[in-house]
């Protein structure tokens, strides 16, 4: 009896039950690179290269590091970032909130976790601990950033509910505004009939 090949999905499905789970925090790139056509290089006599899309995968703080031809499943599971490479945009943007824009990193420390492929607040937040152990001070960056990240959905909440008043507001005034041009209204049409 011979065992049929596990496929793409149906590995996703053994191993984890929501499909990419902790994409989010990956560091995922698109670009064309050359890819040697070996058929043509053959017919040809000489090296013949396809431009093909690469996907690069990185986990932030890791080593190891992903670099293969794209997969149409790459496309669907990392969207922002073949959208931003299909338009010339920075794709690490697509990613996150970028560590730069946080006014409690120095300029130095953004710079050093760049070089460890970690250039988003989400990154950093969901930092695996194996790589934290081995940097010094990595782990109250992390909980910073956790921290960070928790305070923005709380005040994401805060900031819907001042738009929502807001609005009320606002839609109160253009009432009272209408209101008052009509009791003017009514009291020059009243003035008109008494005269």
């Amino acid at each position: 009896m011979r065992l049929q090949e596990a496929s793409y999905d149906m590995t996703h499905q053994a191993f984890d039950r929501q499909p990419d789970k902790g994409d989010e925090n990956l560091r995922v790139s698109f670009a064309n690179f050359p890819h040697y056509n070996e058929e043509a290089s053959n017919k040809e006599g000489r090296p013949i290269f396809d431009e093909k899309v690469y996907v690069t995968i990185i986990v932030p703080g890791q080593t190891d590091i992903v670099h293969r031809i794209a997969w149409s499943k790459d496309f669907h599971r990392f969207p922002k970032q073949y959208a931003a490479f299909k338009t010339n945009a920075n794709q690490d943007a697509a990613s996150g909130t970028p560590l730069k824009v946080l006014p409690w990193l120095q300029q130095n420390q953004v710079k050093e976790l760049e070089y460890f492929n970690c250039f988003t607040v989400e990154q950093l937040a969901n930092m695996p601990d194996a790589t934290v152990g081995r940097f010094m001070a990595l782990q109250s960056l992390k909980q910073r950033a956790k921290d960070y990240l928790e305070q923005a959905k709380d005040a994401s909440h805060l900031t819907a509910m001042r738009a929502e008043l807001e609005s009320r507001d606002n839609a109160i005034e253009t009432m009272q505004n209408q209101m008052a041009e009509m009791a003017a209204t009514i009291k020059a049409l009243q003035g008109k009939k008494a005269a």
